[in-house]
């Protein structure tokens, strides 16, 4: 009696385990970075994110990483706008106000940099900037 209750139990937590589910991230949905050319020789960096309104806020501040011995592995980005982007029209429902539970609401950050000098010579592989987080919509 025992065993058959302890291989229905072992049966039902290897059948939980084997069920599919779904998770999914909760905010960005992608971006880009660009950069301009100062005539100093400094540069000033422009990212722009695109997040889901059904997510977590977007950040104040952010950062950039790098590779280049100056700045110091990091580029300090404020925000400079944030506009609600959200598709309009028919069969489009919902703003970034009041978001639709259906998704399809997006929101875009611009950030930017103070101006940046770059030192040193770029290795044989060249200089990254790239921008982390740890979630994205799936």
């Amino acid at each position: 009696m025992i065993k058959r209750i302890l291989l229905s139990l072992l049966l039902v937590v290897c059948v939980s385990f084997l069920t599919p589910t779904n998770t999914y991230a909760s905010h960005l949905m992608g971006g880009e970075i660009t950069w301009v050319c100062l005539p100093s020789g400094a540069f000033k960096f422009k990212m722009i994110l695109y997040r889901d309104c059904n997510g977590v806020p977007g950040p104040a501040s952010t950062s950039l990483q790098t590779n280049a011995p100056a700045p110091g592995g990091t580029i300090p980005l404020v925000l400079q706008s944030q506009t609600d982007v959200s598709p309009v029209g028919i069969g489009c429902t919902g703003t970034c106000a009041s978001p639709s539970p259906f998704g399809g609401n997006v929101e875009e950050f611009i950030y930017e940099s103070l101006p940046v000098f770059l030192t040193g010579v770029p290795p044989a592989g060249g200089w990254w900037f790239a921008y982390d987080n740890c979630c994205r919509n799936a």
